[in-house]
């Protein structure tokens, strides 16, 4: 049985109750339609409120719990850990153990550049097409950046590097 797919353009919001486009309200994606329930200016005058209208007491008390996390080194290397892990799931819908076999199969190196994990920094980093979300494979910082630059067009890449090989 096929599903009928229907385009939303536009929505009320639920804070001024003005239909608007739906480019003018954030990304949600636990809401049905994939958008926020208030525009843009009702959210942020809502969270401005919201902030003002906390107690003073309140504001101290988390400013110095924080603080105190902040300081904490386990918590930093948990945070940072999860956090990571978390964005795997989130941006490119893989888990820890999917990096871990595409790591191994590259034998820990950049797919374009082979340079090995050991001599970076960072992490290498997920290779994805930002179109389809497809994973294509890890890269080091330099590498990703290089293609980001590119917006993941073959055509521009090759133009570039027929203009290398002709410089030479």
């Amino acid at each position: 049985m096929a599903k009928n797919i229907v385009v939303v353009t536009e929505k009320v919001c639920t804070g001024c109750g003005e239909l608007k486009p739906v480019e003018g309200y954030y990304k949600d994606k636990r809401a049905s339609d994939g958008r926020a329930s208030r525009c843009r200016a009702c959210h942020y005058k809502y969270t401005i409120a919201s902030r003002k209208n906390k107690p003073e007491w309140w504001k101290q008390y988390n400013r110095e719990r924080s603080r105190l996390r902040r300081q904490d080194p386990e918590y930093k290397k948990k945070k940072a850990y999860w956090d990571w892990a978390k964005d795997l799931q989130y941006k490119y819908n893989i888990n820890e153990q999917q990096y871990h076999n595409m790591f191994i199969k590259q034998s820990g190196r950049c797919a374009i550049c082979s340079i090995h994990q050991s001599r970076l920094t960072k992490r290498l980093a997920v290779d994805h097409h930002h179109g389809s979300g497809a994973v294509r494979g890890l890269l080091c910082d330099a590498c990703n950046v290089g293609l980001g630059r590119f917006k993941d067009d073959a055509e521009l890449v090759l133009l570039a590097y027929n203009y290398l090989r002709s410089t030479i």
